[in-house]
């Protein structure tokens, strides 16, 4: 099973624990994913999100994201 694009706003309340929760879910039951979109409209893609540049950080999905994404590498061993 695919799971086609999700996402969440990023004024939705408490933005990254939705995004976690739904993660781990597709993460746990080995479902396939695609997180949306991707350089579309700011409000809902990760690159333009506000965040703090005096902080240097990534932004709070793209780090979560990363984290996720870092788990679904192929092993050609």
């Amino acid at each position: 099973m695919f799971v086609g694009e999700f996402s969440v706003t990023d004024k939705a309340p408490d933005k990254i624990a939705y995004l976690t929760d739904l993660l781990e879910t597709l993460e746990k039951n080995k479902l396939s994913y695609a997180y949306f979109s991707f350089n579309g409209w700011k409000g809902w893609s990760y690159p333009f999100e506000s965040y703090n540049d005096s902080l240097k950080n990534e932004n709070p999905t793209l780090t979560l994201l990363k984290e996720y994404w870092s788990k679904n590498k192929y092993n050609v061993d």
